[in-house]
């Protein structure tokens, strides 16, 4: 593939790698033709009819769902047949990001010491290959973004793909890799690090130890003259052959970098370091560490990381963390939470360089982490590199005990210093305007005892650093118990207080069957694509309301939520409806990064009318 893209002129090969991925207009699929045209249809131009059988449909959207349920989940390729046969236009909306990858703050090519994290666990696409979440109560969750550089999905697929929203909701955070164990073809390698730089934004290609110039599967543990010149033919294919100096270097002039594997056999952490210190590439090498400690002389282990972390002292490298899912599969799953914070990243959190995102204007957050009932003890609410607005607004709503009072504190930093500066914002009046207009936007209320608490802040040029909610008790000190639950935290430009006009469009209805319920209701599964062009939204609202039948009588029935989606795509599964005939309608609902709702005459809307063999549909 490398070789016939190398001999043709660069338009030729960009017309080949262009039908390559997306195929030929002509031969696109009537499937695929319906997906992309639905977007383009006015609003209610139409109502999807379907005839409800049980068994058939369901196996004809069995390719890209799970067998069982009709949710959308994600795999790997397996082949080389697979991967060849691929194309773009094809590909599955849902396994598709939709959200880019946030600046952050040191950038990578400024981190001193960089720990990479190859998430190998119990064979990968557990739980998280349902793409839409899952039920389960104790799920494993990586969540400690800000100790890490690079997050590695590794399955023993031969092409994994990782899911687009990662293993937590929040890895627009930092950067994703593709760790490249080809075992055969090295100049692979260097094509593959070209095109990955030219199509990703922050795409890296890691060699990880497994070849050796011969092409043997036979693990270095380090850097060594083996595997060094295991990419060499791949550097002398496209360029004259290097000197002996030079050939030390093929594996890191033909990707971004390299990590080893974990055992020592006798083997040193830093023995790479004659090599990698002369050309400069100390940061592009990981030393593999491995938490489980499989096997002897192996780096890691526990009880390695109980110790003062001192690979970046010690070896110059950096470090590649093997299976931190240690945590999850050895030790209780019920104190998960606790292990993984205390008993593990607690460990390294003083010995990892911080990393915050850098994000912008509006920011809203509402301390999920997207499992698990409650969460307990002294931290800093968010830390961050945000910068503000010359008036911003701060809004927390919380709901507390009587007599406890909630405030908050800021620590900001000025432009171009480096001291922060902490800030105690005074809450507005509950009356004030900008309080009055921002609850009104959000749609609160004050019937279930939730108070939005809103403060104007004046930081012209400064960028929030840390955010503090502190929380105390009326009168003198005493024991007592209270509580106080947070449920959404709002900074926002003050002079954005207004909705956009634009409207949910082209919401669309395909790839529906229908399974069997417990009664007389099946249960609908079907895939929603819609548009919405306005700012970008925090997440949907899906919802469904009856509008006739079964019995023409029936007055249509109340907008129920269905659930949330976070991308304009969306399953709705196992949704039990009225038996046919009967006429239904789905709504989808944008809420905006800033929390506010759209009225319901911008929302999105589509009908779906169905019946069974015997009956005629409304």
């Amino acid at each position: 593939m490398s070789r016939q893209v190398e001999d043709q002129d660069p338009e030729t090969a960009r017309k080949t790698r262009q039908e390559d991925e997306n195929g030929p207009e002509e031969k696109r699929s009537k499937t695929e033709t319906t997906r992309e045209s639905c977007l383009d249809q006015p609003m209610d131009s139409s109502v999807v009819h379907e005839v409800v059988k049980f068994g058939d449909s369901h196996s004809q959207v069995a390719k890209y769902y799970d067998a069982d349920t009709t949710e959308p989940i994600i795999g790997g390729l397996h082949s080389l047949e697979e991967l060849l046969s691929w194309r773009r236009s094809e590909a599955q909306p849902f396994n598709v990001s939709t959200v880019p990858l946030s600046p952050r703050e040191p950038p990578l090519s400024r981190t001193p010491f960089r720990t990479l994290v190859s998430h190998d666990m119990m064979g990968g696409y557990l739980d998280d290959r349902f793409l839409q979440g899952t039920d389960s109560e104790l799920p494993y969750c990586f969540y400690h973004w800000n100790h890490i550089d690079i997050f590695n999905y590794f399955t023993h697929s031969m092409v994994t793909i990782p899911r687009p929203a990662g293993p937590t909701p929040r890895t627009d955070t930092e950067f994703w890799s593709w760790a490249s164990a080809v075992k055969n073809m090295p100049l692979f390698l260097h094509y593959l690090t070209e095109q990955i730089h030219e199509r990703v934004s922050g795409g890296l290609v890691l060699w990880y130890d497994s070849v050796v110039h011969t092409g043997k599967l036979t693990w270095q543990n380090q850097l060594n003259q083996n595997n060094r010149s295991a990419a060499a033919a791949a550097h002398s294919d496209l360029s004259p052959s290097p000197a002996p100096k030079q050939t030390a270097i093929a594996v890191l002039t033909a990707c971004d970098g390299f990590f080893t594997n974990y055992k020592l056999d006798g083997a040193e952490p830093g023995g790479h370091e004659g090599f990698s210190a002369v050309q400069g590439r100390q940061a592009d090498v990981y030393v593999g560490v491995d938490v489980f400690a499989r096997g002897e002389m192996v780096v890691g282990g526990i009880l390695f990381f109980s110790q003062p972390w001192s690979l970046s002292e010690s070896t110059s490298s950096q470090a590649a963390i093997f299976a931190p899912g240690w945590v999850y599969e050895t030790q209780d799953r019920t104190e998960f939470r606790h292990n993984q914070d205390s008993q593990f990243w607690g460990l390294l959190s003083d010995h990892l360089p911080p990393h915050r995102p850098v994000s912008s204007l509006p920011f809203t957050s509402t301390f999920c982490q997207g499992f698990g009932r409650a969460s307990t003890g002294e931290e800093r609410v968010l830390s961050l590199h945000l910068p503000l607005a010359s008036s911003t607004l701060v809004c927390l709503v919380y709901k507390a005990s009587a007599g406890v009072s909630v405030f908050l504190e800021m620590s900001v930093q000025e432009p171009n210093e480096d001291k922060l500066r902490h800030v105690s914002p005074v809450v507005l009046d509950e009356g004030h305007v900008l309080s009055s207009q921002f609850a009104q936007l959000c749609a609160f209320d004050s019937e279930h005892d939730w108070t939005v608490a809103c403060a104007l802040v004046q930081a012209d040029g400064c960028s929030l650093r840390d955010l503090t909610v502190n929380i105390s008790r009326d009168g003198e000190p005493q024991d007592t118990a209270f509580s106080c639950r947070l449920g959404q935290i709002t900074l926002l430009d003050a002079y954005s207080l207004h909705l956009p006009s634009e409207r949910v469009e082209g919401l669309c209805i395909y790839d529906v069957a229908w399974l069997p319920g417990s009664s007389e209701e099946p249960l609908l599964n079907a895939t929603l694509r819609w548009s919405f062009r306005a700012a970008p939204a925090c997440h949907y609202r899906v919802h469904w309301r009856r509008l006739r039948g079964p019995d023409p009588r029936t007055t249509a029935g109340p907008v129920r939520l269905v659930s949330r989606a976070y991308s304009q795509v969306f399953r709705v599964t196992e949704l039990a409806v009225p038996r046919p005939p009967a006429l239904l309608e789905l709504l989808v609902e944008p809420v905006l990064k800033s929390g506010f709702v759209l009225p319901e005459s911008q929302w999105g809307r589509a009908r779906l009318s169905y019946n069974s063999d015997h009956t005629q549909g409304l």
